[in-house]
């Protein structure tokens, strides 16, 4: 037997008005049937490492380079002692000449000597000053005003004065041994090296400078460009790896040079050059080699670690969802710190413990609203979310026999 019509349309009327009715019980504010948040994947907040690290290219290359130089008013040049290639090490005959006039050229040693000495005296005098500066700074230091700034001003220029003075001390025991080699062989004056190293090439016609010497010490050198030149400061850590090898051989931004490489120019990108000291194992780098250069910007050994799609932006602030014990989903205000892939580093508003959901931007309820997942039983107290899951329905289904 076929329903009539009209039965029909009251059927249908009736279905909607019941459908209607629970859809508005479910969704009218303040009512106690909560919509539920389906969770399909979440993690748990973990304690790891994380860096902010800028690759760039490098070359290595010698950590120094010393010109050595003639000056044919001194005498007449005999011959070079070394040839190109040559490891050499400190105090090794580099070439050798003939001088004019015994007198004349030891007068001149000795007044290079007296300079030397004098200027030595004077960084001495200096050092003394600043040490006095730095005892008063560490005195007028206190909780409030620690200081540390002008500490740290005080040390580095007296460190680098004491090695101003070294270098300066160096230089007049060098020329006190050439007029006591002068007095002894008045006939030939040899030029020594001063450090080790090889010898990279050498002037035949005598233009200066009549020989270059390399460092046996490596260095890398990289360049920055503008944008790069602002965030990467002298003394960062960095990491090389070469094609060659598979060590990971650890250095730190040595000097970075303010001047461009090139002349600048409208078409091309302005590069500043870097230079990278080695700390450690050297072994396998030859000059000329390329390598991989990973200089840490910013870096945490124990961080509070989420996925990157954890945290969610609105206005001004970052948030994360986080699944509570009692099967709730909590909006909690965070603050990101280091980025590095996937990872993201949570400096406030999360603790180990707690879990998030992994996709903060599939959240659809508001905070405080049930969650469901696909946790085992054992997880994330799994019974508290079960008991609070099964009252939410207790609700919904009182809605469906509600009139």
């Amino acid at each position: 037997m076929h329903m009539k019509k009209p039965a029909k349309i009251t059927l249908f009327l009736l279905s909607a008005l019941f459908v209607g009715g629970n859809l508005y019980l479910t969704e009218k504010k303040d009512s106690k049937i909560e919509k539920i948040e389906r969770i399909e994947e979440w993690q748990q907040v973990r304690i790891g490492s994380i860096k902010n690290v800028l690759n760039k290219p490098g070359v290595v290359t010698p950590s120094e380079e010393m010109p050595i130089y003639y000056d044919d008013q001194a005498g007449a040049f005999n011959q070079f002692l070394v040839k190109p290639g040559d490891e050499i090490s400190n105090g090794t005959d580099l070439f050798e000449y003939s001088p004019h006039s015994i007198e004349q050229e030891v007068s001149r040693l000795e007044a290079e000597k007296s300079e030397a000495d004098n200027k030595a005296d004077s960084v001495e005098s200096h050092i003394r000053d600043l040490e006095s500066l730095l005892t008063q700074a560490k005195s007028d230091a206190d909780e409030d005003n620690p200081n540390l700034e002008a500490i740290y001003s005080l040390e580095k220029e007296i460190s680098q004065k004491e090695l101003e003075q070294e270098l300066l001390e160096n230089e007049s025991e060098k020329l006190e041994e050439l007029i006591d080699e002068l007095n002894d062989r008045p006939d030939v004056v040899t030029v020594k090296s001063e450090f080790d190293g090889y010898v990279k090439e050498i002037n035949p016609t005598l233009n200066n400078p009549v020989m270059t010497i390399s460092s046996i010490t490596p260095s890398v050198k990289g360049a920055l460009n503008e944008e790069e030149i602002h965030e990467v400061t002298e003394g960062m850590k960095v990491l090389i790896s070469s094609p060659y090898d598979e060590k990971k051989r650890d250095g730190q931004i040595l000097n970075i040079l303010q001047m461009p490489e090139k002349e600048p120019d409208l078409e091309n990108e302005t590069l500043y050059p870097f230079f990278i000291q080695l700390n450690g194992d050297e072994s396998g780098l030859h000059s000329g080699n390329h390598v991989n250069v990973d200089i840490i910007l910013r870096e945490s050994a124990n961080a509070l670690l989420v996925h990157k799609n954890s945290v969610t932006k609105a206005k001004k602030n970052s948030y994360s969802y986080v699944l509570t014990p009692s099967g709730t989903v909590e909006k909690r205000k965070v603050k990101p710190g280091i980025k590095e892939g996937k990872k993201v580093e949570i400096t406030e508003g999360l603790t180990p413990e707690e879990f998030v959901v992994k996709n903060a931007k599939q959240v659809q309820q508001k905070t405080g609203s049930l969650f469901t997942t696909t946790l085992e039983p054992k997880e994330l107290e799994k019974k508290k979310v079960k008991e609070a899951f099964k009252k939410d329905w207790r609700y919904i289904l009182r809605g469906f026999l509600s009139r």
